[in-house]
């Protein structure tokens, strides 16, 4: 792929996962944020020193992460990008929605898209955010963020190649001056893939709970043979409150 003229900020941006999909897809990294020392450590590790810095996003400014040289250039940036945090909106924490106090950083990430002015930005969470749960903080960003064309939409990330029923809500907005249209990325598979499909070649982990040589991270899991067996009963894509995902 060649360069990309295309300029991103992160937000949230955790140990780079998201700022990989961004740089896969042509974008050029400016700079990213976190509050967690340690995911800026390996954010840094894998897309450059001081890319990423440790912040609160109460406290930093669309200024503090826009270098002197972008302000006055139109836009500034093409895209303002993260994931804020999900675990007040989950469907696996029961009320959280009603009283956790990270629920409010999905404004502040609307806050710093209003100060940076980006050409574009896309929030990521939860599906139940894009529901009952997150309503009233949806409306929130609708009304700070007016002057931006939104496209929200949920995705299964087992439409697009994943052995997982990972879904998410998406919010991508562009600045209504670029009178700009979004499709939604149509699925790149026609049949879901299963774990089996992606990791069934696999040998078995060794026995003793150790590290199989020849495959990093291939670890065997201290499971008892009962829920071994509790597990056995999750029926094909299901969960059972246990992992949401295709099992064979």
């Amino acid at each position: 792929m060649k360069p990309s003229k295309f300029t991103c900020i992160e937000a949230f941006c955790g140990a780079g996962g998201l700022a990989l999909g961004m740089k896969k897809a042509g974008f050029k990294l400016i700079s990213a944020f976190d509050n967690d020392p340690v995911s800026i450590e390996s954010f840094n590790l894998y897309h450059g020193k001081g890319k990423a810095i440790v912040a609160d996003a109460k406290a930093i400014s669309g200024n503090d992460l826009l270098p002197q040289s972008l302000r006055y250039n139109g836009f500034g940036i093409d895209l303002f990008s993260g994931g804020p945090p999900c675990q007040g909106f989950s469907k696996q924490k029961r009320g959280a929605h009603l009283g956790d106090d990270r629920n409010g950083l999905v404004l502040e990430f609307a806050r710093l898209v209003h100060e940076l002015q980006p050409k574009s930005f896309l929030l990521e969470n939860v599906s139940m955010f894009g529901q009952k749960r997150g309503k009233s903080f949806v409306d929130g960003i609708k009304e700070l963020l007016s002057d931006y064309d939104l496209f929200p939409n949920f995705y299964n990330s087992a439409d697009y190649g994943l052995a997982q029923t990972r879904e998410r809500f998406v919010i991508v907005g562009f600045h209504e001056s670029l009178n700009a249209n979004f499709s939604i990325p149509s699925p790149t598979v026609e049949k879901w893939k299963t774990v089996k499909d992606i990791i069934g070649d696999l040998p078995e982990p060794p026995e003793d709970y150790s590290v199989h040589s020849k495959f990093p991270n291939h670890q065997r899991a201290r499971v008892t043979p009962e829920n071994i067996k509790r597990f056995s009963f999750v029926p094909q894509g299901g969960d059972g409150r246990i992992y949401r995902m295709s099992i064979v």
